[in-house]
């Protein structure tokens, strides 16, 4: 795990070598072991920050250049399959001087430009700089687990593995996105290309950005999980060997490694496959002191079932009360998953103890895992059933119908729009809908851009289940999952790694048919390799949520602070003032209200105090 930055000044052609250091070193806890910066009179400056993983010596020191000082490397993350990789360029002719992957891709880089991507396996985001082209290269894996914004006005490009970098340098413009904070609003994170700020933008998964001289810039899709709806992979590697692989990969480090174990299937398969593989490892699980919330009793079963040296943290509110005022810095735009406390608290208590952590995200996305998989389609036949419902619906106003249907049985936990789709013109739905949770003043609104981030407007022939696994792949993982995992693990400085998102697993896992990933309840292929290890009460329980009991927390011990919080919500030029006062007071007489509304208002003035000022 390390981080990088850079940016190139068109304004005066010159690189400044302390406004690169500075930029750099407002990441300095993200990669405490080395650092290092490069400029040049082209304008061009890239800064680095090493948490050693691999190659712990100075021969993976970063900016790397090669030895015609032409090309330019900084890098952040693991190529899996270097040494393949790097067999292949030495039988090219080329010459290591260590076993730093980082050189490794320097070197692909130079023999097969943009198309080395296609060869990686792995988690990356870098940036190459070729002196004699005058040209600027940023790559971003295939998953987004790996972070890269970019920001770019007339002036200045500027890249960084983190916004707070973009902070340190004057031409930074600091606007809010009106789409981005409406985006984040609705969802609890902001969806990719967005970010909170204007011009400045998150490089999409599965892409590179060239920027030349002329300040062209050509973005481009190197991979898509799309093209791989229809491929054959009945000649490839079984799914439990491409698990294998992908496991045993990412154990490849020069330091301690270790697994979060949750209990839950994933987690507990990663345990499970790697004990098999010969691995004695290192487990970490936090506890809760709210029992409907805990499931440290499953990680244990795990932990000694296998015989890993097992330990065990548990989250008490104190540490709550101490994370809370921390989320703005940890996570430098509004991040509303409220997950993401516990991830830092257990991310902090593994620091002692090693340097990298596996960590079991992505196999519900890819088989089918989340209960509204399965909840969906049910719950969008029971309205289709009751022609009362559908009879309303069309002679009553589009504000009347969604007031009756938000009382029917099925209205917590499911989009509404999945009732009402073939009853209800859509923009007028999701004015409705867009009203309610935006909380925006009404010049704000922009309601038609919503289309792009609801599944059911997908235009891939696939079933509903399929629809919403695709998007959770696309948005939801890379824009939340994966974003709470990197910032909590990075400001801990250690390195988290996904076994389950080897691109060529997520390749076979959508090339899988839905019956095959769920014929009754989710995730039937990844149970079934559990099954003969574990008895069926442990891995056909119901699935348990990664939280906190957040809202108890707000309506009692945080009670001032969720009320301070709001308060200040009320008068933000943003927001609707009634709206937010009608909410905070229905919230603390205890009426029915959902608490995303107010944690991600709260989340939101956080963040505005510490980086708006």
């Amino acid at each position: 795990m390390c981080r990088i930055v850079g940016y190139w000044d068109f304004s005066i052609g010159l690189s400044d070598e302390q406004l690169i250091i500075a930029m750099r070193d407002t990441m300095l806890d993200r990669g405490p072991d080395d650092c290092g910066e490069f400029c040049c009179s082209s304008g061009i400056a890239l800064g680095h920050r090493r948490l050693s993983i691999i190659d712990l010596s100075q021969n993976g020191h970063q900016p790397m250049m090669d030895t015609t000082k032409r090309y330019v490397l900084v890098y952040n993350g693991e190529i899996y399959n270097y040494q393949i990789i790097q067999h292949e360029l030495e039988a090219l002719g080329y010459t290591f001087k260590g076993t730093s992957d980082t050189e490794l891709l320097l070197y692909a880089y130079i023999q097969w430009k943009e198309k080395c991507l296609d060869r990686l396996q792995g988690m990356f985001a870098f940036a190459i700089w070729d002196d004699d082209e005058e040209q600027l290269f940023i790559a971003r894996d295939r998953v987004g687990v790996k972070p890269l914004y970019y920001y770019q006005n007339e002036k200045i490009f500027m890249f960084a593995s983190e916004l707070k970098a973009f902070q340190a340098h004057p031409q930074f413009e600091k606007k809010i996105n009106t789409r981005a904070l409406s985006n984040f609003l609705m969802f609890g994170y902001i969806d990719a290309p967005l970010s909170i700020f204007e011009n400045c933008y998150k490089l999409e998964a599965g892409h590179y950005l060239i920027l030349r001289k002329d300040q062209s810039v050509q973005k481009v899709c190197y991979w898509s999980v799309r093209s791989s709806f229809n491929n054959d992979f009945s000649k490839s590697l079984s799914l439990k060997e491409l698990l294998v692989d992908s496991f045993t990969s990412r154990m490849r480090s020069d330091v301690p490694v270790g697994v979060f174990l949750s209990g839950g299937i994933d987690s507990s398969l990663v345990t499970m496959l790697l004990s098999e593989q010969g691995y004695h490892l290192n487990t970490f699980t936090v506890g809760f002191d709210h029992q409907s919330y805990d499931e440290s009793a499953y990680a244990h079963y795990v932990a000694q079932r296998f015989g890993t040296q097992h330990e065990q943290f548990t989250l008490e509110q104190k540490d709550v009360e101490t994370i809370i005022p921390l989320l703005p810095y940890i996570y430098d735009e509004p991040f509303g998953d409220s997950s993401a406390i516990a991830t830092y608290f257990l991310a902090q208590s593994v620091k002692p103890y090693v340097k990298v952590v596996l960590s079991a995200d992505g196999a519900d996305e890819l088989f089918g895992g989340y209960d509204r998989y399965a909840q969906t389609p049910q719950r969008y036949a029971y309205f289709q059933k009751r022609r009362f419902l559908k009879y309303l619906t069309s002679i009553l106003s589009p504000e009347r119908s969604v007031s009756i249907l938000s009382k029917t049985p099925y209205e917590m936990g499911i989009d509404k729009f999945l009732r009402i789709k073939n009853s209800l013109h859509a923009k007028h739905f999701m004015e409705h809908y867009y009203n309610d949770l935006s909380h925006f003043r009404k010049e704000d609104l922009n309601v038609n851009h919503l289309a792009d981030y609801h599944p059911l407007f997908s235009t891939v022939p696939k079933s509903i289940e399929e629809n919403l696994m695709l998007y959770d792949f696309e948005h939801y993982l890379p824009d939340d999952i994966l974003v709470k995992v990197d910032r909590a693990t990075s400001a801990s400085a250690i390195e988290a790694r996904e076994p389950f998102l080897d691109h060529r697993l997520v390749e076979y896992a959508f090339s899988q048919s839905l019956e095959s990933k769920m014929p009754n309840g989710g995730k039937a292929p990844l149970k079934a390799l559990l099954e003969g290890a574990f008895d069926e009460s442990f891995i056909y329980r119901k699935k348990q949520g990664f939280g906190v009991p957040l809202e108890i927390w707000c309506k009692n011990n945080f009670r001032d602070l969720t009320d301070m919080l709001l308060q200040e919500a009320a008068k933000s030029e943003e927001f609707n003032p009634f709206y937010i006062s009608k909410l905070r007071r229905a919230f603390f007489a205890n009426e029915r209200v959902d608490f995303e509304k107010i944690w991600f208002l709260m989340v939101y003035m956080m963040w505005k105090k510490v980086w708006m000022v």
